[in-house]
């Protein structure tokens, strides 16, 4: 343990020559301290396991405290074995406060996370809940068959403008889960040209600055699957001959809350939608670009990853008829639906008991266990936030029982994170559905679990479209089937989907004669 050489930069931290040093022991040396045990332990663990060994530390030197890295290297002398240790220390503070700051950055950025976090979740349950209450009631009245025509465009107009709000909502807290960190991608399976009808709507931006010209969707897929992910790509391409985008104004299209001068020229828009759209499309392995000409037009092209699956395994949208009652010759059921918000109670409850259920209601889950001790209902609608006994808890307890197992349990949730969909199902529930709900949603939830059949609207009374079989169109069929048709007809039609005019379009669809039932059912669908 004697010092054999010292480096002469030792006395910036000591203040004392390299003399104090030589010749001395490790034990000889004072000012090492508490330093003495941990340099003895290491150095004698190199030289049982003849590998280097390194430790950091913190110390007091006569430039105050400071940070050390030390490295006890193994060397051989003239014999095999190691006769000597190499000890190098290194200065490290710098990189220790830097670590500090960074740590301190991380843990302020982490508590600012599940400060947003907590705010996504409460803003989600305040804007959706009522939001759920606007909507269904508009929907449960407009079962009313003797409401006037004027008053059935009225709810109409409700009914419009609450799911406008209800997108924008949805942005807004979309935008505050890319910005929390909390946006995940939830692969399912789908049917692709269901999906491209719904691309249709995603045009709205290019008619919406296009006065003249065309707007034009091209969809190309790319049939090379990958080796590795057994995946290929589609690419979607949007092209407008609309007012353009200016080149000092790009910058701005996929910014949050950003609106170039034509998107606030147009009064419509809350700047939201690119710069959702294209984290979306990042999410799905792809992304968003754009080329423009001021005066000539606009082209978004992007791309995503997808996998082939068979048509069996995809499911199904819930059924688009509205259901009037229950089919004759069924078991009398009986649902309990929880709630604590009063309005979003009485209209599952109004709605359940309107087509011949059996309901009973409770404002919190002490309730609802109480309930359903006594009362033994088929299915549960089951709201997870609530006071006195929240909807996670009651549920637990019910399906802890052996009579429990046998009771559906359906999550009622106005959060927007799917994670607090994968806690539902761990604790039992049998399944999901978001706030706000569309009432098809809620009687194909029950059809699913129950086997229940249900009596649906006749829309007017049989005719011989009614005998006709229906097919789906092809994109080739529907082609030929818009081209009979008269063009004053498709300029209306086009005009009245410009304008968003649904009793303008409705009316159209009621000019298309039996020969093209199958036309009719495509807009209706």
């Amino acid at each position: 343990m004697q010092y054999l050489y010292i480096n002469p930069t030792i006395t910036n931290f000591t203040g004392l020559p390299v003399s104090h040093f030589m010749g001395k022991t490790i034990d000889d040396v004072e000012i090492l301290g508490d330093l003495t045990k941990i340099i003895k332990t290491n150095i004698g663990e190199v030289f049982q396991s003849t590998k280097e060994v390194q430790i950091e530390y913190e110390r007091l030197t006569s430039m105050g405290k400071r940070w050390f890295q030390t490295r006890f290297i193994p060397e051989r002398g003239e014999k095999p074995e190691i006769n000597t240790v190499l000890k190098i220390s290194q200065d490290i503070t710098e990189r220790k406060t830097i670590e500090a700051q960074l740590q301190k950055a991380k843990e302020a950025a982490e508590a600012a996370n599940i400060a947003k976090s907590r705010f996504i979740a409460n803003m989600s349950h305040e804007l959706r809940t009522p939001m759920n209450a606007i909507l269904g009631f508009s929907q449960l009245m407009q079962r009313d068959l003797n409401l006037s025509a004027q008053n059935q465009e009225y709810l109409q107009t409700i009914n419009k403008s609450g799911q406008h709000l209800l997108k924008l909502i949805n942005e807004v807290l979309a935008i505050s889960k890319i910005e929390a960190g909390r946006l995940s991608l939830n692969e399912i399976k789908f049917d692709l040209y269901k999906l491209l009808q719904i691309l249709i709507n995603l045009l709205n931006n290019g008619i919406k600055f296009t006065k003249s010209g065309s707007v034009t969707l091209r969809v190309r897929g790319d049939q090379t699957e990958s080796s590795v992910s057994g995946k290929f790509s589609i690419n979607f391409e949007i092209e407008d001959t609309g007012v353009g985008i200016a080149p000092e104004e790009m910058n701005k299209l996929f910014k949050v809350f950003e609106q170039t001068a034509s998107g606030r020229n147009s009064q419509e828009g809350s700047g939201l939608g690119l710069s959702i759209s294209r984290q979306f499309v990042q999410l799905l392995g792809g992304d968003i670009s754009v080329s423009s000409k001021v005066g000539k037009g606009t082209i978004f092209k992007f791309d995503i990853l997808v996998s082939s699956t068979v048509v069996n395994d995809v499911k199904t949208d819930y059924e688009n008829k509205r259901v009037m009652g229950l089919a004759p010759n069924q078991n009398t059921y009986r649902i309990l639906v929880v709630e604590d918000t009063y309005d979003s109670r009485l209209l599952l409850v109004t709605l359940l008991e309107s087509v011949g259920f059996e309901v009973k209601s409770a404002s919190d889950g002490q309730a609802a266990i109480a309930i359903w001790e006594n009362w033994s209902p088929h299915l549960i609608f089951m709201d997870m936030r609530m006071p006195v006994v929240d909807g996670f808890e009651a549920t637990k307890i019910i399906k802890s029982t052996i009579k429990g197992n046998t009771t559906v349990i359906i999550a009622l949730t106005a959060s927007v994170f799917e994670e607090n969909q994968s806690e539902t199902f761990a604790i039992g529930c049998d399944d999901f559905l978001g706030k706000p709900f569309k009432e098809g949603e809620i009687f194909q939830k029950i059809a699913n679990h129950l086997k229940i059949s249900y009596i649906y609207e006749q829309e007017s009374a049989p005719t011989l479209s009614s005998q006709l079989h229906i097919e789906e169109l092809s994109p080739e069929l529907l082609q030929q089937a818009i081209s009979a048709m008269s063009p004053e007809w498709v300029t209306k039609v086009h005009l009245a989907a410009s304008a968003a005019d649904d009793s303008e379009i409705f009316q159209l669809i009621a000019e298309i004669p039996e020969t093209s039932i199958n036309l009719a059912k495509f807009f209706t669908n």
